[in-house]
């Protein structure tokens, strides 16, 4: 609107009228963040009973060896007895704060006309979201074992490894920490990469191994120093530990993760490093049944590259699996982009399969819903691409010693913030995630990623 007075005239704009106009929002608040987390629900919970902080949980491991065939009147072999050991599981302590000044609640006390979400929505619940993340993430890669190389058979000097695993670790170290690789013999065997395996390593620690560049959108990392893989066995995967402490004595707060109950030396106190399976040597034991399955989609390491995946590789490691364990997996969980890779197998095998209910009304080329031999394929974000994840989900156990919860004792869950106008809280969670039997279980890794 225009006006004209004596001389001068003057305009009403939008911008003038800014101070008394309202914004009107076209809706909500709408979330862009992806909260999936598969992979905690896969995860039973399970009340356990504590000895102050620790869970005793015993676990059978060797036989009475003293079972024979004897002629009439033979002599008995020397009886020998059941080995049972026993996990004593720590619980981990998952935190989210936060903090709102008293001006914020009074202008956000509910979702009405002047404030799109309250400021407990706004703050308390999507916090809980932001712990079911963190949760979920280290529900794979909690603990120091950080993922898996797709290793070679022969040795080579520095390198790009295929790699599947945690790359925000890797970075975390600035690269410039010394990391460990375990070697691996046969099938539910790997070493922890810190205690000699009769004698050998695939590197050790004073020869300043390390990761000096990643490159996570090839699945790549260059170590700077040879590894000698030639004493393992073809096939299998290569766990890689951190060996620096730095910024990664968090690590040692973490709950454990897949890969930690998968690889680490130590599984909750029972030792399983070092293990001569079958063997007769100064470091035969009898535990196989506390190691996990680790295999790789190129059956013969002939490259350091990736392979396509195959149904065929699939098959074996569900087979080495009741091999092992006299079980099979029941779930497998991958990224979300490893799909592709899947669906490709499936229409060149002319190995695909489909439910039809009903008359056909309409053509689809996708498919989401996906299965091997009925074991249903499910897809989490914080799997590493390249890796499939062969879950007994009836194996594992989310140990609480105090389940998720805004802390409350006191009667609120608000505290005043000194003597500021200000409140704050927090959210707890005590837990660790445990698996029973670890050989019921396996990882498949140096998928094709492309």
């Amino acid at each position: 609107m225009a006006g004209t007075i004596g001389a001068y005239t003057s305009w009403t704009s939008t911008g003038s009228l800014a101070s008394i106009l309202t914004e009107f929002f076209l809706s909500g608040v709408i979330e862009e963040l992806n909260n999936e987390v598969m992979a905690l629900q896969l995860f039973q919970k399970a009340s356990v009973d504590w000895n102050g902080r620790v869970c005793t949980i015993p676990v059978h491991t060797g036989r009475n060896t003293a079972v024979e065939f004897l002629a009439e009147g033979g002599t008995f072999a020397t009886a020998t007895q059941q080995e049972y050991k026993h996990m004593s599981v720590s619980a981990h302590f998952l935190y989210g704060h936060f903090q709102i000044t008293g001006p914020a609640i009074a202008s956000a006390k509910s979702g009405t006309s002047g404030a799109l979400i309250g400021w407990m929505e706004a703050e308390m619940t999507k916090l809980v979201n932001d712990v079911k993340n963190s949760a979920d993430q280290h529900m794979i890669s909690g603990g120091t074992c950080i993922g898996y190389l797709s290793a070679d058979i022969a040795e080579v000097g520095a390198a790009d490894w295929a790699f599947d695993g945690d790359y925000g670790k890797l970075t975390a170290t600035t690269l410039s920490s010394n990391i460990r690789v375990a070697r691996q013999d046969q099938p539910g065997f790997q070493s922890d990469g810190v205690t000699p395996v009769n004698g050998l390593f695939l590197n050790d620690i004073t020869a300043s191994i390390e990761v000096d560049t990643v490159n996570e959108t090839a699945g790549t990392i260059h170590i700077n120093a040879a590894l000698d893989t030639t004493v393992s066995a073809a096939g299998f995967g290569f766990p890689v530990y951190l060996a620096d402490a730095g910024d990664l004595t968090a690590a040692g707060n973490q709950p454990r993760g897949v890969f930690a109950n998968f690889s680490e030396a130590q599984l909750f106190g029972v030792d399983r490093s070092g293990l001569d399976i079958g063997g007769a040597g100064a470091n035969a034991d009898s535990t196989p049944a506390l190691q996990a399955l680790v295999m790789t989609s190129d059956p013969t390491n002939s490259t350091q590259t990736r392979a396509d995946l195959t149904a065929e590789r699939i098959q074996q490691v569900i087979d080495e699996v009741s091999v092992l364990s006299g079980k099979e997996p029941d779930v497998m969980l991958c990224h979300p982009t490893t799909r592709a890779q899947y669906v490709a197998m499936m229409t060149q095998t002319n190995s695909l399969q489909t439910t039809t209910r009903g008359g056909a009304t309409k053509g689809d080329a996708g498919f989401l819903d996906l299965s091997y031999a009925n074991i249903p394929l499910k897809y989490s974000r914080h799997v590493p691409r390249g890796m499939m994840i062969f879950l007994n989900t009836s194996s594992w156990k989310v140990a609480e010693l105090q389940s998720g919860a805004f802390a409350d004792l006191d009667g609120s869950t608000l505290s005043r913030t000194g003597t500021t106008d200000a409140y704050n809280g927090f959210y707890r969670w005590y837990y660790n995630l445990v698996c029973l039997s670890p050989n019921c279980n396996a990882i498949l890794v140096g998928i094709s990623i492309n």
